[in-house]
């Protein structure tokens, strides 16, 4: 079924979904941009460490500067616990987002239950009912919790790792980055063998 109840197909994103769905998140839009912020501040940081790594080898270790040394890798540490901090922070704010929108989600549809007349119940199975109650809100709920979060942060951190490659050394980057359409085109391969097996088990 489509997810708006008209018959068609699901693959097309329906604007009238996507508009629904950012209503949800208006009344947490402080939170989101915290998570916005986060999500920056731990990819940004992270990407200190190859630079003060490369310091650290070539100015420090290999130039015998023990100064440089000790200061690296305290630098590389502090990045590593502020980038980690970061991580925690916004998948933190992230649940507790998801879980504001559930619950918001659960009690919607709840009190439209109890607006249904009683010949609607009638007509309906009630495992069918009670799977859209249940099933349904929680497989929504895995999307608003971790997927959101998760494809921000993969994207932050895909585009700010790829500039910093190019300062390092664009000949890596171009030889790594000419691989990728191999990989991508296994992972929807395999992707798209999944969402099949999922679909026939809903």
């Amino acid at each position: 079924m489509h997810p708006t109840g008209r018959g068609g197909p699901p693959g097309k994103l329906d604007r009238a979904i996507v508009r629904r769905v950012a209503a949800q998140f208006a009344p947490y839009r402080r939170q989101v941009s915290v998570i916005v912020a986060l999500v920056m501040v731990s990819a940004l940081v992270g990407l200190a460490n190859p630079f003060l790594l490369r310091r650290l080898v070539n100015d420090g270790l290999l130039a015998r500067n023990m100064d440089v040394v000790t200061r690296d890798t305290l630098l590389t540490l502090l990045a590593t616990v502020v980038s980690t901090a970061a991580g925690v922070g916004y998948a933190y704010v992230s649940v507790l987002v998801g879980q504001s929108v559930m619950r918001d989600l659960r009690d919607g549809l709840f009190r439209h239950l109890q607006a249904m007349p009683l010949r609607w119940f009638t007509n309906v199975r009630t495992g069918e009912m009670q799977s859209r109650v249940t099933n349904d809100v929680t497989s929504v709920q895995g999307a608003v919790s971790d997927t959101l979060a998760n494809v921000l942060n993969n994207v932050t951190t895909a585009l700010t790792t790829i500039v910093a490659m190019l300062f390092l050394d664009w000949r890596l980057t171009a030889l790594s980055v000419g691989v990728l359409p191999l990989f991508a085109f296994v992972a929807a391969w395999v992707g798209k063998m999944a969402d099949g097996v999922r679909k026939e088990s809903r």
